[in-house]
């Protein structure tokens, strides 16, 4: 899931051909391991939400990209309130800020906790106008996530206001 970027970089010295080569050591900051299954839990949690505010401007409750990290009652869920967007005219604009660790894990299945700051709102497409503003305070989220064709998928969610009780 996650990979690494080799950005490589060309020296604009001129027509200077005399330059010495360069020599690569392998050692590009990469350390080669893979990352851990809580690592590939919580990424598969974010990408939900990302794929979520993806499909919500404009409102394409049928994107295909929506089941790439989620399924069950939670695709269920996201469609169905991106079709309401669709009926009432508005589009989801703004970000969400995750605070999400991993409570709970086994070999398909897992729970994640997220104390995030969403700051997404509910626009109206002609107008512009906010009907459902965000706020400040960050929302409490349980996830529950299971392993199907090989990937994390976010399966559920629930509000929760015992997850920020501490933040």
């Amino acid at each position: 899931m996650l990979g690494a970027l080799a950005l490589v970089g060309a020296s604009c010295g001129g027509d200077d051909d005399s330059s010495t080569p360069v020599t690569d050591l392998g050692d590009d900051g990469d350390t080669g391991d893979s990352p851990t299954v809580d690592e590939e839990i919580v990424a598969a949690y974010e990408a939900s939400w990302n794929d979520f505010i993806r499909a919500g401007d404009p409102p394409q409750p049928d994107a295909p990209f929506l089941a790439d990290h989620n399924t069950g009652e939670a695709l269920t869920a996201a469609r169905n309130l991106l079709q309401g967007y669709v009926a009432e005219g508005v589009v989801m604009r703004g970000t969400y800020e995750f605070d999400a660790e991993v409570v709970d894990s086994g070999d398909a299945a897992a729970t994640v906790h997220d104390c995030g700051l969403n700051q997404l709102e509910a626009v109206l497409a002609a107008t512009g106008e906010v009907v459902d503003q965000s706020d400040d305070v960050r929302d409490g989220l349980i996830a529950s996530l299971v392993v199907e064709g090989g990937e994390w998928k976010v399966t559920s969610l629930e509000n929760s206001e015992e997850v920020c009780a501490d933040a």
